[in-house]
């Protein structure tokens, strides 16, 4: 992930518990349309009762995949653009110019570590419309950088 490279989180609700959007304030490329393909890696957790965040120790276990996910951010392959985290779930989204390049880099990267709790999908998104729709929301209701 290039140095320059900076963040905003907001927060919102979804069925009365709140949730955490943590993005890339840029598209790290100019040209977005070489990375047409949207990855969510999705981690469904027990959070607490009250709040749907997780707990210190799958907090952790999270922190310690994101790490793993850096290693394929750095390559250019993919770019992690969100993390959704709350109401029982973590989401990273990707965007990515050949998912079967991104799954390889992505066992790769898990082989020999702990299995974690994964579900991954892949769909076409050429406009970014998915992270663009995160941004212009959070952007109008104010973010925290």
């Amino acid at each position: 992930m290039p140095q320059q490279d900076r963040w905003a989180i907001t927060h919102a609700e979804e069925d009365g518990m709140p949730i955490l959007f943590r993005y890339r304030n840029e598209t790290p490329v100019e040209d977005t349309t070489q990375f047409p393909f949207v990855v969510s890696i999705l981690w469904i957790y027990e959070g607490d009762a009250n709040s749907g965040m997780p707990g210190d120790e799958v907090l952790r276990e999270m922190e310690r995949f994101e790490d793993v996910l850096h290693s394929i951010d750095d390559t250019s392959a993919g770019f992690l653009m969100v993390a959704v985290t709350g109401n029982d779930r973590r989401e990273w989204i990707w965007y990515t110019s050949d998912t079967n390049r991104f799954m390889a880099l992505l066992n790769a990267a898990l082989k020999g570590r702990p299995k974690f709790p994964l579900d991954l999908s892949a769909s076409e998104d050429p406009a970014w419309l998915t992270y663009l729709t995160i941004r212009e929301a959070s952007n109008r209701r104010g973010i925290d950088q």
